[in-house]
C-alpha cells in the first residue's frame, strides 16, 4: 500500500520534470523470493538488479526488502528508477530508448547520484578511463569497471546538463531523441553546443 501510494504520488512529478505523459496505469509487483524474481520476467535482466521495469508491457518487479540483502537505497527510490523506466520507454514508443539517456535520468530522477557514484568518477579519472560522449552514446562496455564507468558518467552528464543549461534542457533532449533526431543533433538543439565542446566542458 505504501509502494503504491508513492507511486501515484511521484508518477505525475516524474512525468512533469521530464516533460513527458505519464501514460496509462502500469502493475508493481513485489517479489518475495529471488527464484520469483528470475521465472517471471518477460526478458533478459542484469544479475545485479534491484528492480526492473518493462515499458510496453507496464510492469514493474521489485525484489521484496526480505530478500534485499541490507541494501541502502530505499524500495520508493528503486521504484522511482524504474517509473523513470517506464516513463522514458513510452515516450520513446518502439524506438530504443540510448541507455546513457535511460540510466542517467533514472538516477537523477531516483535520487541514486551520491558519494559511491563521486568515488567511481574518481577513479575513473585516475586511471584515464573515463568514456567520452561519443563513447557513451555508442552503448555501455562490456568490462564491469568501464561499464559501471558508463553508468555513473550517465547521471553525471545529465546532472552537470542541468545545472548548466537549465532545467529544460532534459526535456528538450529527451523530445528531440524521441522524435529521431540522432545524438549529435539533439545535444546542438538543446544545449546550442558541439558533442565536442561539451565534452571539453
Amino acid at each position: 500500500q505504501e509502494l503504491a501510494r508513492h507511486a501515484a504520488r511521484t508518477t505525475p512529478k516524474i512525468a512533469q520534470q521530464l516533460g513527458i505523459g505519464s501514460g496509462s496505469a502500469f502493475k508493481i509487483y513485489i517479489m518475495p523470493t529471488q527464484e520469483s524474481f528470475e521465472r517471471l520476467q518477460p526478458g533478459r535482466f542484469p544479475d545485479w538488479a534491484d528492480g526492473t521495469a518493462w515499458p510496453s508491457l507496464g510492469l514493474i518487479f521489485l525484489r521484496s526488502p526480505d530478500i534485499r540483502d541490507g541494501r541502502s537505497d530505499a524500495l520508493t527510490q528503486v521504484l522511482d528508477h524504474e517509473i523513470a523506466h517506464i516513463l522514458l520507454g513510452r515516450a520513446f514508443a518502439n524506438r530504443p530508448v540510448p541507455r546513457w539517456l535511460q540510466e542517467g535520468v533514472a538516477q537523477l530522477v531516483a535520487g541514486e547520484h551520491n558519494h559511491d557514484s563521486i568515488d567511481t568518477l574518481s577513479q575513473g579519472v585516475l586511471g584515464g578511463e573515463l568514456l567520452s560522449l561519443r563513447e557513451l552514446s555508442r552503448g555501455f562496455p562490456k568490462s564491469p569497471f568501464r561499464a559501471r564507468l558508463a553508468y555513473v558518467q550517465s547521471a553525471d552528464f545529465v546532472l552537470f546538463l542541468q545545472q548548466n543549461y537549465g532545467a529544460h534542457t532534459i526535456q528538450r533532449l529527451i523530445y528531440y531523441m524521441s522524435h529521431q533526431y540522432n545524438f549529435d543533433q539533439s545535444i546542438h538543439m538543446a544545449t546550442g553546443r558541439t558533442v565536442e565542446e561539451l565534452d571539453l566542458e
